[in-house]
């Protein structure tokens, strides 16, 4: 099957009712700036990426998951699997089940893949949330700005990605993630920028991210997270690489983190 497969399927599910869903499951937030927090995290099966630092491959291959697990913590397995598709009100009233037996939850993060590329699926299922009083938090690649204009009534907080071409293995994106960042900005929704480096990672790409957000928004949180050793990764990057990054970017821009993936620290995915 070609690597475009996830895309094409991806978007003919956007178009319907109903969507392949990877998992769904309460935990705590590893990422970020929501770092701690809990959360009930909804992963959407399909992206139209394939970064090279992917820590969910199973949701760009070309097999559409047949099933998932129902709600639970994230540290218990269950026999039980649901069949996919799943529909919008299918999926909220699983997110109601999750929020009685597992919450309270701070906010229920939509991921994947790319949640993105499921928009016209999210307009059904995002109202059904903030009716309900939740937050929702979305965790997206960045460069998706008509998606984004689709769904951002409905967001709280946008985890925004931007991918490094020297760190993802992706052509450049610049454009996009500019565009996708301005349109962000037009909204209420907190917004973090959220950058994955590793040993590849180019002080000119450093740079080149730095420059993008300090000409829209020089104060808003910046997040350096380095690739995590996992699965075998080689990669990962030097702190003293981190440290020069870091100084890089407070150049221009006032909040500058460095945050690795909390949640396997703590024996979570």
């Amino acid at each position: 099957m070609p690597a475009t497969a996830p895309l094409v399927e991806s978007a003919k599910a956007a178009k319907q009712a109903s969507v392949h869903v990877s998992e769904i499951f309460s935990s705590i937030q590893g990422e970020g700036t929501e770092l701690g927090k809990a959360h009930l995290f909804v992963r959407l099966y399909g992206c139209h990426l394939q970064c090279r630092f992917c820590d969910t491959p199973e949701t760009v291959t070309g097999l559409q998951p047949p099933k998932f697990r129902p709600p639970s913590f994230r540290f218990l397995e269950a026999d039980e699997r649901i069949e996919n598709p799943c529909s919008a009100e299918q999926l909220y009233t699983l997110i109601q089940k999750a929020e009685v037996e597992h919450g309270p939850h701070d906010a229920v993060a939509i991921t994947g893949g790319e949640p993105l590329i499921q928009a016209q699926f999210l307009t059904r299922l995002l109202p059904l949330i903030r009716e309900g009083g939740q937050r929702i938090y979305l965790e997206t690649s960045g460069d998706l700005v008509g998606a984004l204009a689709v769904v951002q009534p409905w967001i709280d907080i946008i985890a925004m990605d931007l991918k490094l071409p020297s760190s993802a293995g992706q052509r450049p994106r610049w454009r996009l993630h500019r565009d996708f960042l301005a349109k962000a900005l037009e909204g209420t929704a907190s917004l973090t920028i959220k950058v994955v480096v590793n040993n590849t990672t180019t002080d000119a790409d450093i740079c080149e991210a730095r420059n993008l957000v300090a000409e829209f928004a020089p104060d808003i949180p910046f997040v350096l997270q380095p690739m995590t050793a996992i699965s075998g990764a080689k990669d990962v990057p030097e702190m003293a690489d981190l440290q020069r990054w870091r100084e890089l970017v407070r150049e221009r821009l006032s909040d500058v983190r460095i945050i690795p993936q909390m949640h396997h620290f703590m024996g979570l995915r």
